[in-house]
Parts: C-alpha cells; sequence; structure tokens
C-alpha cells in the first residue's frame, strides 16, 4: 500500500500473502494505492480511503492482467507512417505497477484499471484523434478490462503550431512567462505527459513557442490572461500574449 499526496504518512510493508483473509497493521488515515499481484498473472490496482477506524470487511479480488495495442493509421492516405512512435497506457492509479513507452505499440501484464492512453509521435507529427471500442477518448481516460484491448489513432504530418511574445503593459517583452495551451471545453488536463507538451516558457526576448498540435480550438493562458485561439492544419500562428 502507498500513500498518495499529503493524507498519508506511512507506508504498509508489501508481503507474501496466501488466499483468504489479511490483516495489515498501523495504516495511518489517508488515501491509499493497493497494489498486489501473483505469479500467475493476475492482479490489482485500485484506490482506498482509509478513515479513522479499522477496515474489518476489505474484500480484495485479483483479476487475470490485461493487455492492450495501439492501432495507427495516417490522416493522409498516401503516407507511411512515420519511424519513433511510442505507446504507452499511463495508469490513473498509481501504484507499484510501472509503464514505459513501447515501440512494439503495445503494453502487456497490466492490472485492469483505468489508463491514459498515449501515442508519442516524432518532431513533425501529431495525433489527430483517439478512439476505443469505437468511441472517441477526447482527454478522458479508458477503462481497459478486457484480455486483448485495441486503442486507434489517427496521426497527421501537418500538425500547426502556436508562437507569438508575451508583453507587458508597455509592450515590453517579458521573459521566463509560463504559456499553457488547453483544448476548448477542457477545465483540467490530468495526463501528465500531454500537458507537459502543451507548456512553453518565454525566452529572454519574450518570444515563445508551442509545435506538434492537433487542428483544433484551444485556450491559451499565461496565468492572469487568457484567450481563444483556433488552429488549422499546417498553420503556424503568429498570437502575441499579455504577461500576468
Amino acid at each position: 500500500m502507498l500513500p498518495i499526496g499529503a493524507h498519508g504518512a506511512a507506508i504498509a510493508e508489501g508481503r507474501q500473502l496466501e488466499a483468504g483473509p489479511f490483516r495489515i497493521e498501523g495504516v495511518e488515515e489517508g488515501t491509499y494505492n493497493v497494489f498486489a499481484t501473483t505469479g500467475t498473472g493476475a492482479s490489482l490496482n485500485e484506490m482506498l480511503e482509509v478513515a479513522d477506524r479499522n477496515i474489518d470487511n476489505l474484500d480484495l479480488t485479483l483479476r487475470n492482467d490485461v493487455s492492450v495495442r495501439a492501432l495507427v493509421e495516417m490522416a493522409e492516405d498516401h503516407l507511411a507512417l512515420p519511424k519513433g512512435l511510442l505507446f504507452i497506457a499511463v495508469p490513473v492509479v498509481r501504484g507499484e505497477y510501472v509503464a514505459e513507452p513501447s515501440d512494439k505499440l503495445s503494453q502487456e501484464g497490466m492490472p485492469p484499471g483505468r489508463y491514459w492512453p498515449v501515442l508519442i509521435t516524432p518532431p513533425g507529427y501529431a495525433v489527430l484523434s483517439t478512439s476505443y471500442g469505437e468511441r472517441p477518448v477526447v482527454n478522458t481516460p479508458i477503462d481497459i478490462e478486457s484480455a486483448d484491448a485495441t486503442v486507434k489513432f489517427v496521426v497527421t504530418s501537418r500538425p500547426a503550431s502556436l508562437t507569438g511574445v508575451v508583453r507587458d503593459a508597455d509592450q515590453k517583452p517579458v521573459a521566463g512567462v509560463g504559456v499553457t495551451l488547453l483544448p476548448e471545453g477542457v477545465t483540467e488536463l490530468l495526463d501528465p505527459g500531454l500537458l507537459r507538451r502543451l507548456k512553453a516558457a518565454s525566452l529572454a526576448d519574450g518570444a515563445y513557442r508551442i509545435g506538434d498540435l492537433a487542428p483544433g480550438r484551444y485556450r491559451v493562458s499565461t496565468g492572469g490572461f487568457e484567450q481563444a485561439v483556433e488552429l488549422d492544419f499546417g498553420q503556424n500562428k503568429s498570437l502575441d500574449l499579455r504577461a500576468p
């Protein structure tokens, strides 16, 4: 059991348990990740709230591990897939299971649960859309429960980019200002990998650049200043921003 954030201060040491009743002593109040695995390919990775009393009736069920693969298509029919694609399924519940990007475009031996499906593209490309079970995946994790799941990605070779200069009220360039770009309608982006790619900081001359973007509508923010921007295929849009 691993504590989440500042709520839990103690770690219940991992131990080998037999099937049936178990007991872990000395667990402080808080939110924990509960991770368990067997040598036969069954596991669990769940969140657990521990209140100011004992939990005497907690049932944990280990399920067979799952796998997921990425099916990648190009938006431009005449182009082959680029080299250097990497796929990773990032667990929403962070526990002992650690995922690493795979150039085989698949992940195996995963505990069933919620994951962020992430396709990492080389420079000059961007993920245009993601779908799972024929349903669009729009800035939300997916539930992977089946033994062999498939996530479909459509990639474009004509990404957009946003550049400009961050200026203060006197129109002077300002360095070191964080610029964040979020897809329209998203108030909080939970996928940390995608969030990093949508952030930049202004340079000494106030210039910033965020590239390899999927076309669409975004909100660009410098902290105290925010505005909408729409990007088209292959567009390098220039937009000066106000420092907070």
